[in-house]
């Protein structure tokens, strides 16, 4: 009887332990080289999309303390060298990483034709589409725009830079660096795609600017898709404003039309959860209209009612999502694990750099 005791106490202590570790966080730490095996000191490292940040020591040796469970991603950013970015889970230990980064050779020639009213252009454009034209992203400075590096073929305009873009944005008060990796814009289709890692840091500024920046950062977290996502987390979809409606293929009959095709009745998320643990979530994949409409939201009504498909437009706030598999996992930031396999029309499809908040953004309670 007193094995079997001590053997309990045991087991509990060992999940109260883990329970408390999780909740201080875990550590990420790793060695920096290049390909010839020697260390890359200086090294810049953060993580995207946060306000987390480090460089590698002499050793090329670099650690972030008291990281919660969840997913990220980290990036390393070194002159002369590729960027470098990694995926990590942190569940229950730390991760330990050995990273290799790559000389960079082919570098993007910037290709101008004709006068130099040609990049003017190039950059109206590409400052619009890479940092947005809501208020926000026009209130966006890009502190060094000689840092991008432009090249054109056909109706495309590409762009890339050896070093961080440097964007202050002037109504959410952040300091913005960000590590671009690629640019192109179809001029014939007037689609954008852009990929890179962002950090963002706290501008300093007067108690009613900080203010003002209060009230416009919670102005583009709401319905955004972090929002959305840390709502499907805490289950709580409904009531944080969003309705949410599992989408179908369109109907033969109707193959030219403009609408989207749903089941009117609103996805109960509860009823596609996986809970793993205090952290993460896995829920079934299926294709999605999410709408932004607090006061329709608040409105609706838990009835039993039979399926029917109806189509629908694309007004307002609203977005069609997809996710890759049949099950997709996400954690309790509101951070998909595989969120480069989305696919991501409508209104979510338009944000851009100058409406994002930090990961560390949480709204006022």
């Amino acid at each position: 009887m007193k094995k079997l005791a001590c053997r309990l106490l045991l087991i509990l202590f060992v999940f109260v332990n883990a329970h408390a570790m999780a909740q201080q966080g875990y550590a990420i730490s790793g060695t920096i080289k290049d390909e010839n095996n020697q260390p890359v000191k200086g090294a810049t490292i953060f993580i995207s999309g946060s306000q987390k940040i480090t460089s590698a020591n002499d050793a090329g040796e670099f650690t972030f303390y008291t990281i919660l469970p969840g997913y990220y991603n980290l990036s390393v950013k070194m002159l002369g060298y590729l960027p470098y970015s990694q995926n990590i889970e942190i569940k229950d230990k730390p991760a330990d990483l050995h990273i290799s980064l790559k000389v960079k050779t082919n570098q993007l020639k910037e290709v101008v034709i004709g006068k130099s009213k040609s990049k003017d252009l190039f950059m109206r454009v590409f400052k619009q589409q890479f940092l947005g034209a809501t208020e926000n992203g026009q209130a966006c400075v890009l502190l060094n725009p000689g840092a991008v590096n432009f090249s054109t073929k056909k109706e495309f305009l590409m762009a890339d830079a050896d070093e961080f873009l440097v964007v202050e944005n002037k109504n959410l008060g952040y300091k913005i660096r960000y590590m671009l990796k690629s640019f192109w814009y179809n001029a014939a289709t007037d689609r954008t795609d852009y990929s890179g890692d962002a950090l963002f840091e706290e501008m300093p500024g007067t108690e009613k600017m900080k203010q003002k920046w209060a009230k416009k950062r919670l102005e583009a977290y709401n319905g955004s898709l972090v929002h959305f996502l840390r709502a499907v987390y805490t289950n709580t979809v409904l009531k944080e404003g969003f309705l949410v409606y599992k989408t179908y293929p369109k109907p033969a009959k109707n193959a030219n039309d403009n609408l989207v095709y749903i089941d009117p009745r609103p996805v109960k998320f509860d009823s596609l959860f996986n809970v793993v643990d205090t952290a993460f979530l896995t829920f079934k994949a299926i294709p999605l209209l999410v709408r932004y409409d607090p006061k329709q939201a608040a409105k609706i009504v838990d009835r039993k009612e039979l399926f029917s498909l109806k189509g629908v437009t694309m007004t307002g706030k609203s977005t069609l999502i997809s996710f890759p598999g049949n099950e997709t996992a996400i954690d309790r930031k509101g951070v998909f694990k595989d969120y480069e396999g989305m696919s991501i029309t409508g209104d979510w499809g338009m944000s851009r750099l100058g409406d994002k908040v930090p990961l560390e953004y949480q709204p006022p309670k």
